[in-house]
């Protein structure tokens, strides 16, 4: 039988790759590694490991817990997964999830990627009612002034957010809109805390929404599902309601993900 070669070693092995890749290999084994750990474990010098981890560090590869002081798997391992798993069209699994929840709703959904700092709309459904948040399907938005961008951003590594946003001062859609970067994660630290999200006339001035992030098996950000709708019925305590609808919602999706994953 021919040997595997996708463990065969090769006959002339860059020594530093090597090293930093079986660095690598022990923090996703371990999730929590320190630097003594990993001189141990390639029999170097404690500096020698330093500058490995670091550079693994550079390129998001591993994070240092500012605590602790040990290295974690980093963002960019996550965003390679989601890359990976990129030929699976979210589409067809959310769309009868979406038309499931305006029934329940009786407001206009939408299914939303994140893209960077925007937020990209790939399907809607909408409702009967003959005010309504209409279809966006294909428009782009400032992720930041959206319900289902901040959703996204919410379940991103605080890291990658503030390389999204580097500068303090945030362009916006509408008076209402968050203008700094400062007010941007406290908002996503109550986000997490809640579950889902909210719009309050931040991307148009006539629309409320609420949005949860859709999350695969390995807990990637694939999407999020909002539901919009005007101010006169998208009241504080439907809006709460409808938190609960749409997390479900989300759930559901992910959970399709999986099974197809």
């Amino acid at each position: 039988m021919p040997e595997n070669t996708a463990t065969k070693r090769p006959r002339y092995p860059i020594e530093s790759v090597d090293s930093a890749l079986r660095l690598l290999a022990l923090v996703a084994d371990r999730r929590a590694v320190s630097l003594s750990e990993a001189a141990r474990h390639l029999d170097v010098a404690p500096s020698t490991a330093h500058r490995l981890l670091a550079m693994l560090e550079h390129h998001r590869l591993v994070e240092r817990d500012p605590d602790t002081k040990a290295y974690g798997l980093g963002p960019w391992l996550s965003e390679l997964g989601r890359a990976s798993m990129a030929e699976v069209d979210i589409r067809p699994l959310a769309r009868p999830e979406l038309e499931r929840l305006v029934a329940h709703a009786g407001e206009t959904a939408h299914l939303v990627a994140l893209e960077g700092r925007d937020t990209v709309f790939l399907d809607c459904v909408e409702c009967s009612a003959t005010v309504r948040a209409t279809a966006r399907t294909g428009h782009r938005l400032l992720a930041h002034c959206t319900a289902a961008g901040k959703a996204q951003l919410a379940r991103l590594p605080r890291e990658r957010v503030l390389e999204l946003f580097p500068g303090e001062e945030l362009e916006g859609l509408t008076p209402e809109s968050t203008r700094s970067r400062a007010e941007l994660l406290r908002e996503l630290s109550r986000i997490r805390a809640a579950g889902y999200a909210t719009n309050r006339r931040e991307s148009e001035e006539h629309v409320h929404a609420v949005a949860a992030a859709i999350l695969d098996a390995r807990g990637a950000v694939r999407g999020a599902v909002t539901i919009a709708g005007p101010p006169d019925r998208m009241k504080p305590a439907r809006m709460r309601e409808l938190g609960e609808a749409v997390m479900q919602t989300a759930d559901t999706i992910g959970r399709a993900l999986a099974s197809v994953g």
